[in-house]
């Protein structure tokens, strides 16, 4: 049943606000050299139930150009502790380059690594490209859609192997409720090219607390759910999020 509810929350934000995003790529304060690090306290639901730690490193470089060009890198590794014992639950590395080509219109190249134990996930690697709008954009509100093809190789405990082509569809919104909190939600869609009942949904819904220059508080709601899973797992996680993120 609560799966049941989540897609529908889902599938109601996506067709009443289209979905979201962190920043406006074109936003000028992303020019030059940024760096964020996270400490992030995880409460999970579904595949495991347990209290965990989370560092995450951000860095992006904004290129003044005429057009807008960047380039950004997210790397975080989950330990987690379960009676007494470390467990390294997930790691994701993900690299991107963003190219504008005109004032609203631009292109993604990316690359992607990620495990988790949890979901007998040894790697898997993802590699694509897509192009992207910005629909609506003002200091208080944004709106932007992405659309592509990337390649899958995935690799399962289980000694399973596949390789594949999946559509990658995501939407961004951003709201700035007050000079000291913004709203950020994102969704993605990402099915099989050759066989549509294998596909992978992803909301997350984010409050930031902006305290000083350099130092913000997160509170964050993820749901993913993956149509094609072993028998044995879950086909969706929930997880709440906070986190404190220092700036420099």
């Amino acid at each position: 049943m609560l799966k049941v509810i989540f897609l529908c929350y889902c599938l109601f934000l996506n067709s009443i606000l289209a979905v979201v995003h962190v920043n406006s790529f074109k936003n000028q304060s992303l020019l030059g050299l940024n760096q964020q690090l996270s400490i992030q306290l995880d409460v999970l639901n579904g595949n495991n139930h347990y209290v965990s730690f989370i560092p995450e490193y951000r860095l992006n470089y904004g290129f003044s150009y005429d057009q807008y060009t960047q380039f950004f890198l997210i790397a975080s590794m989950h330990y987690a502790k379960k009676k007494d014992i470390t467990i390294k639950d997930k790691s994701f590395y993900h690299f991107r380059f963003i190219r504008y080509f005109s004032d609203t219109f631009r292109y993604d190249l990316f690359f992607q690594e990620q495990s988790n134990i949890f979901k007998l996930l040894k790697h898997r690697l993802l590699m694509g490209g897509s192009l992207g709008k910005n629909v609506l954009e003002s200091s208080l509100f944004s709106y932007d859609i992405n659309l592509g093809l990337m390649h899958e190789y995935e690799s399962l405990s289980t000694d399973i192997v596949t390789r594949l082509i999946r559509l990658t569809h995501f939407q961004q919104l951003y709201m700035s409720i007050t000079e000291s909190l913004q709203l950020y939600t994102i969704f993605y869609y990402q099915p099989d090219i050759l066989s549509f009942d294998d596909y992978r949904l992803l909301l997350e819904n984010k409050c930031v607390f902006t305290l000083t220059e350099y130092l913000n508080y997160s509170l964050t709601l993820h749901f993913d759910y993956d149509s094609a899973v072993e028998d044995s797992l879950s086909s969706y996680d929930i997880a709440i999020k906070q986190f404190i993120s220092f700036k420099f």
